[in-house]
């Protein structure tokens, strides 16, 4: 990841937003982070992590994400509309059916919090994989060949 931008933590530099960290609280709406990748990825996860061991736990409770290209347009669903996807109620998760792949960034929305509180101790997660394109492209094929003739 090359950078994350939100004006919803005006005077934090994301040094605490990964995995298993102390986490960053949001203070100004709207709270949307934006996460730009330095290459194209594979998306399967998108989510807050909820829990880490000897850290306070996030107050996230739904979560609302888009994608955008390696030329900055959004991901835009067979119909011609954004794709945006919402994780449950409770648990803020968004799963990919199977890989979604061509990603460049992605723009997470925290919709609600457990308590209707600010959103504190937020701790992104993006599960995935990166391969340069013609790799990636390479890759597919081989599956999809070995698939094919089972």
């Amino acid at each position: 990841m090359y950078n994350l931008t939100t004006t919803a933590a005006p005077f934090s530099d994301f040094s605490q937003i990964y995995e298993n960290m102390i986490g960053e609280n949001l203070t100004r709406e709207p709270y949307i982070i934006n996460a730009n990748f330095n290459d194209q990825i594979c998306v399967s996860d998108v989510f807050v992590q909820k829990k880490a061991t000897n850290r306070a736990d996030s107050n996230v409770a739904k979560i609302e994400i888009s994608y955008r290209t390696s030329n900055g347009s959004d991901v835009l669903t067979s119909d011609g509309k954004i794709l945006v996807l919402q994780s449950p109620d409770t648990e803020p998760i968004v799963r990919e059916q199977s890989l979604r792949c061509n990603i460049q960034g992605i723009q997470i929305k925290i919709l609600n919090t457990i308590d209707q509180k600010q959103p504190s101790f937020v701790r992104l997660e993006v599960i995935g994989c990166y391969a340069p394109s013609k790799q990636l492209f390479s890759l597919k094929n081989q599956i999809y060949s070995s698939i094919k003739y089972f």
